[in-house]
């Protein structure tokens, strides 16, 4: 089976950075509530808030990216797409490619940095996504899906 692609771990770890970013954001308006007396808040709140941020930016930043890029894998039979993501519950989900509508690529301002893409591909059932490959894998990926459902359509209009 395939993995994302390893720039994926750069790019979680930037996620926990701006996740930090937003809870420093609220802690300093908390502080700024209780500096000016509008809201009497304990000392205590404010370290047991930091403490839960610190512990949470650990574990996003050094824990789960490493653990998600290593559980986190994709592959393309000649008859289904198989992924199988999950940290402490795995999942395993196979859709055939008879059952794909469409396949859509994502891809954020700061995976473009890193010329990373994810493939969503969507059926009447439900949605996969193979997260973080590289820009041209994704066009490959892509194009194989396509001449898969194309190949099965050609058929189905033998029949």
């Amino acid at each position: 089976m395939n993995k994302m692609h390893r720039d994926s771990l750069k790019l979680m770890k930037i996620g926990a950075c701006l996740t930090a970013s937003v809870f420093l954001i609220v802690l300093a308006v908390l502080w700024f509530i209780q500096f000016k007396n509008f809201i009497p808040i304990h000392p205590y709140v404010f370290i047991g808030i930091a403490l839960i941020g610190l512990i949470i930016f650990v574990l996003d930043f050094f824990v789960f990216p490493k653990l998600t890029y290593e559980t986190s894998l994709f592959q393309l039979g000649e008859e289904e797409i198989t992924t199988l993501n999950g940290i402490w519950n795995k999942e395993k989900l196979i859709v055939p490619y008879v059952t794909i509508q469409n396949v859509e690529m994502e891809q954020g301002p700061i995976m473009k940095r890193f010329n990373i893409k994810s493939l969503k591909i969507i059926t009447a059932e439900n949605d996969m996504e193979i997260p973080y490959v590289h820009e041209h894998e994704a066009e490959t990926l892509k194009a194989y899906i396509h001449q898969k459902m194309n190949n099965l359509d050609v058929r189905r209009s033998h029949d």
